[in-house]
């Protein structure tokens, strides 16, 4: 149980108030009614300080009121409590202050001609508190409520990124596999090389697997590895050239978002021909956006077999849930050239 006072330090202003309202009090009785400095500072404090000590400790049963409370029986609750509240600090400062502070019969006959003042006085103060103390805890639920509405985003953004990331590697493992099945029957040697190649790539991938965001040299490092394993099938027909200004290098992209590009290029770049094809990717960094452009040549004239699409939609769907945006993949065709090219905004922090 916290208590409505203890959240932001609210405890400060409800002291602030009262001493207001104290001051306030005194004024009226010397000024107005001309009562001594005295008298008015022992009513005021008496008085105030009562009702304010039983605001305070209404905050507990406040608590216990809002907790599964019914509409109905919430308003009498509040009002019970409003009306016990007034009735006690009355009774209470009226006692205190005929018994121990004040001994002026001017004075105690004019608080017995304000009594109805008095007790109107402590029923308003009493229901104003108890509405703060709705507010305070309205916008603490709320503040909580959105919280745990942000965590439970984050969350499920993670999960789904999570099982996006995880449909890379067995589509990468299943064509690589393929690959060593052909040529341990064609080349053994080239095989085996592609196998201790796949392992250094797969021991990187997974040991990088949980990061969100890598910088782009770590990206491309990675994808080094992986053409390493093409060029064992495809030899000198894979031709790499890399076009990277010193300030791309270091900007984060989302880990292993390039690398179905590269799977892309090389599925619809040199499967379809025996000609050399090269690939090509240039990085830059301008007005804190990452412009990264991954193009192959291809021959136009040969007939392609559609895929799935699952490469280009994971990458569609990643960028999308960090970036809120499915305008930061871009592909398009020039001549005998497949280009595509991916934004990703550095100026903002990444979801």
């Amino acid at each position: 149980m916290k208590h409505p006072l203890a959240y932001s330090k609210a405890y400060v202003y409800y002291l602030i108030i009262w001493v207001i309202i104290v001051v306030v009090h005194i004024g009226i009785l010397h000024l107005y009614y001309d009562h001594s400095v005295t008298i008015a500072i022992q009513d005021a404090f008496v008085f105030n300080g009562i009702i304010a000590l039983l605001g305070y400790a209404f905050g507990f049963a406040f608590y216990y009121i809002s907790v599964d409370s019914e509409s109905i029986n919430t308003f009498v609750s509040y009002l019970a409590l409003i009306l016990v509240g007034a009735a006690s600090a009355y009774f209470a400062s009226d006692t205190l202050l005929r018994s121990v502070f004040i001994v002026d019969e001017v004075f105690l006959s004019f608080i017995n001609e304000a009594r109805l003042w008095r007790i109107s006085a402590s029923g308003f103060y009493f229901t104003s508190i108890l509405i703060a103390y709705y507010f305070i805890q309205y916008n603490v639920d709320l503040s909580e409520r959105k919280q745990n509405e942000t965590k439970l985003e984050t969350l499920l953004k993670e999960t789904e990124l999570n099982a996006l990331k995880s449909q890379i590697n067995p589509h990468f493992i299943f064509n690589s596999l393929n690959s060593v099945s052909s040529l341990t029957i064609t080349s053994p040697e080239k095989a085996q090389e592609m196998v201790i190649k796949l392992s250094d790539f797969l021991r990187y991938s997974l040991g990088n697997n949980n990061d969100q965001f890598s910088s782009l040299s770590e990206e491309l490092n990675n994808i080094s590895l992986y053409l390493e394993i093409e060029k064992v099938r495809f030899g000198d027909r894979l031709d790499i050239n890399n076009i990277i200004s010193d300030a791309a290098n270091n900007a984060k992209v989302p880990t292993l978002i390039l690398q179905p590009l590269y799977e892309n290029a090389i599925k619809y770049g040199l499967y379809e021909t025996f000609d050399k094809v090269e690939i090509e990717t240039k990085a830059n960094l301008q007005d804190k956006v990452l412009s990264v452009t991954i193009s192959n040549s291809f021959d136009p004239s040969s007939v392609v077999k559609k895929g799935k699409g699952i490469g280009l939609q994971n990458i569609q769907e990643r960028l999308k849930i960090h970036f809120g945006s499915d305008k930061l993949l871009i592909i398009k065709t020039e001549g005998n050239r497949f280009i595509a090219t991916i934004e990703i905004p550095q100026e903002i922090e990444p979801s």
